[in-house]
C-alpha cells in the first residue's frame, strides 16, 4: 500500500500543507496517515528541547517549529484533526450554501419551461449536498471518536 502522510501540527503552515496533502492524496486516489514527528516525550518537555536547539552555533529551525513534535496520544492526535476536518468541511459548507443560493436565484429567475427543470434539479442537487454537509459538520462537531480516516478517505 502506498500512503500519504501528514502531521498534527496546528501552526498555519502545517494547516495548509495538510490540506494540500488530502489534495493530493485524492487526486492519486491514496489513503492518508497520520505520522507524528517526535522529538521529545511529553508537552511538558520542550523547555529540555529548546534548550538543545539554541545550545549550538548556527541556523536552526525555531522553537515553534517543534511545538507538537512530541510524542502524541490517540485521543489528542484525533481532537486535532477534528477540529481540521471541522475547518475543511465548514469552508465546504459556505461554498455548497453559496451555489445552493445562487442555483435557487437561477431557478426563480428564468422563464424558460425547459431549462427551469434543469435550473430546479440543479438547485435540488445543490440543496441535498448541503444538507448532508450539515449533517457531517453536525456529527464531527458532537463525536469526539468520528473516525478521522472515514472522513479523509
Amino acid at each position: 500500500d502506498f500512503y500519504v502522510e501528514c502531521a498534527p501540527g496546528q501552526s498555519k503552515e502545517q494547516i495548509i500543507a495538510n490540506k494540500r496533502l488530502r489534495s493530493v492524496a485524492a487526486a492519486f486516489g491514496v489513503k492518508m496517515v497520520i505520522g507524528t514527528d517526535a522529538h521529545y516525550l511529553k508537552k511538558e518537555d520542550r523547555y529540555v528541547h529548546k534548550a538543545y536547539l539554541t545550545s549550538k552555533e548556527g541556523e536552526r529551525e525555531v522553537d515553534s517549529f517543534y511545538t507538537y513534535s512530541y510524542l502524541q496520544d490517540d485521543k489528542e492526535i484525533r481532537e486535532k484533526y477534528r477540529k481540521l476536518l471541522f475547518v475543511i468541511f465548514g469552508t465546504a459548507f459556505l461554498v455548497y450554501l453559496y451555489y445552493t443560493i445562487s442555483n435557487y436565484d437561477d431557478y426563480i429567475e428564468d422563464n424558460n419551461p425547459n431549462s427551469k427543470r434543469l435550473n430546479g434539479l440543479t438547485f435540488l442537487a445543490s440543496f441535498l449536498v448541503l444538507i448532508s454537509g450539515t449533517i457531517y459538520l453536525y456529527v464531527i462537531y458532537e463525536d469526539k471518536d468520528v473516525n478521522i480516516e472515514l472522513a479523509f478517505n
